[in-house]
């Protein structure tokens, strides 16, 4: 067992002030063994700092005592005390009040150590004090990015999450990859379309190095491209490619069966490219969990549920990343994510909460951004559970949402309402699709012609923003006559339920394939759209990220230090 390094037994700190004796630290016993951290918490004005300071003997203690290593420091002359304060340190709330803003870097660094004595002459501190500033320009090349939640899987062909997609974008990379409403090349040179739009030909890149330094030639392409169509996740594209195939060492070309307009944003833009010899060599599962693109990062470490470590690809075909090494810690809470932000522990979150976004936004210390993203925050249905194979239940649903109200109440008004399932950041958008606001009048009259009698119905809930989203639309239920509860499960287990299709009713944000021909939303009420969802990334101003996806994420390649 490890020995007790601190101990107070019965230590106080009274003040005499005009209004009588105040009790700051009354009767404080506790003990620290070492490798141990003890938390102290309590309100603003309790006595937490003085407690520090009083153990630190910045402040003489009224009573009691302080063994440090079993000694009774409150009994220490001055110079014991000098010799005691090199072995310890105190952080104070406000680090920006503990810099003299006279002083420069490198005096604020030599300060303590002269103070102290830590060394015999001045060659020997200034030595020192050079090693500390290149090991805290060293730091700049590393950042901590706080993420919501872990990747929900390894597969690249399976994009559950947009966390998922996201991440695996920083060592996996696609042909193409879409920003501003232009497709950019990434793996390959060119691209060009045939004149009846049924032949997609890619020229690929040179000299593109696999993680593993094998080159990336159209032998991995086709593989990758067939693999990822062969999956669920891209069922819908594999219906109208007909064949793919290698024209040479680095062109491939893919034909369909018809024109399918979303092709390259559907498989050039999203479909990984893989690395062939490696997959087959280890199998799926080891290959995924230990994956080999051309990326700019490489997974190096991943704790389940805790971090991802990713350390640049120096071979990178787009040259040397600025940023080294990227650690991805998983910080659920977004007000806990915006006290990591703030206290220096990470660099960079994208969940603060909405309500802070404009302090934040006010703060020179940070930059902010809001990113409409791809996609939809909507209400979507089991059509095979009852009520909801009835279509004038679903009507009655559509009509009695009040979605200006959730955006205030559950969104601190930050989203834009939206008016579909697809927005302006996806390829082809219009903006001719409408979609009518809260009828409480017309939802009766749908519900009063419905199948519906009583029943409460089971709302699955994912995540804590959304179950604010249920909260409000269970009220603006309850004012039709239709009953609701709401059931929050962990996340990935509601992403599998939700895959099977084991649930009644529940929200989601994700982005569906646009279907001109059919309009669904207010005819038949399939889904209730929301809102269009925004991320809103706030992040170190002294980091530079040169743009955000559609996916409202920014990849690390992008990342600089100032």
């Amino acid at each position: 067992m490890c020995n007790v390094l601190l101990e107070t037994k019965d230590l106080k700190k009274y003040f005499d002030t005009s209004r009588g004796r105040l009790h700051a630290v009354d009767g404080i016993s506790l003990s620290i063994r070492e490798g141990e951290t003890l938390g102290v918490v309590g309100e603003s004005g309790c006595g937490k700092s003085t407690l520090g300071r009083v153990l630190m003997r910045l402040l003489d203690a009224t009573s009691g005592e302080v063994l440090f290593n079993g000694e009774n420091i409150l009994s220490y002359q001055d110079k014991q005390m000098r010799e005691l304060r090199k072995q310890m340190q105190i952080i104070f709330q406000d680090p920006y009040s503990s810099l003299d803003p006279r002083m420069t870097i490198r005096e604020l660094i030599a300060h303590p150590l002269k103070v102290n004595r830590v060394f015999s002459g001045r060659a020997e501190q200034t030595k020192r004090v050079k090693e500390l500033m290149d090991t805290g320009a060293a730091a700049k090349e590393i950042v901590t990015i706080a993420m919501k939640s872990e990747m929900n899987n390894m597969d690249p062909f399976l994009n559950t999450t947009t966390i998922d997609w996201a991440t695996r974008a920083n060592w996996y990379e696609t042909l193409l990859v879409y920003y501003g409403g232009q497709f950019e090349m990434l793996l390959c040179d060119s691209y060009n379309i045939s004149g009846d739009g049924l032949v997609y030909t890619f020229n690929l890149k040179h000299g593109v190095k696999f993680h593993n330094g094998s080159e990336m030639t159209s032998e991995d392409v086709v593989y990758s491209l067939e693999k990822g169509l062969g999956t669920p996740s891209y069922s819908g594209e594999a219906a109208y490619v007909s064949a793919i195939r290698a024209v040479d060492d680095y062109t491939v070309e893919v034909q369909l069966k018809q024109i399918y307009s979303p092709f390259l944003i559907g498989v050039g833009t999203r479909l990984c490219i893989l690395n062939k010899a490696y997959v087959e060599e280890k199998g799926e599962q080891e290959a995924y969990n230990k994956p080999i693109g051309t990326g700019a990062y490489k997974l190096t470490e991943r704790i389940i549920g805790q971090k991802l470590v990713l350390d640049a690809f120096e071979d990178w075909h787009e040259g040397s990343p600025a940023v080294k090494r990227a650690e991805l810690i998983v910080v659920a809470d977004p007000t806990s994510a915006q006290m990591a932000l703030e206290s220096q522990e990470v660099d960079m979150t994208y969940i603060i909460p909405s309500i802070a976004v404009a302090a934040m936004e006010s703060d020179p210390r940070f930059a902010v951004e809001r990113v409409v993203a791809l996609g939809c925050g909507y209400w979507v249905y089991n059509l095979e559970k009852y009520p909801f194979n009835d279509v004038n239940f679903r009507q009655a649903l559509a009509h009695a949402m009040d979605r200006d109200k959730t955006i205030a109440a559950a969104l601190d008004g930050i989203p834009p309402k939206s008016v579909g399932v697809w927005n302006q950041e996806f390829v082809g958008y219009t903006g001719n699709t409408v979609f009518d606001d809260v009828d409480l009048d017309l939802a009766r009259e749908y519900l009063a012609k419905s199948s519906y009698k009583g029943e409460t119905i089971h709302v699955t809930i994912g995540n804590e923003t959304y179950k604010r989203i249920a909260v409000i639309a269970q009220e603006d239920l309850r004012n039709i006559g239709i009953n609701i509860d709401v059931q929050q499960v962990e996340i990935n287990s509601w992403i599998s339920d939700m895959s099977n299709g084991n649930y009644e009713m529940a929200f989601v944000n994700a982005s569906v394939a646009a279907d001109v021909g059919r309009d669904y939303l207010k005819e038949n009420a399939i889904v209730i759209p929301i809102y269009f969802p925004t991320v809103k990334p706030a992040y170190d101003a002294s980091l530079s990220v040169e743009r955000f996806y559609a996916d409202g994420y920014a990849r690390i390649c992008d990342m600089a230090w100032k």
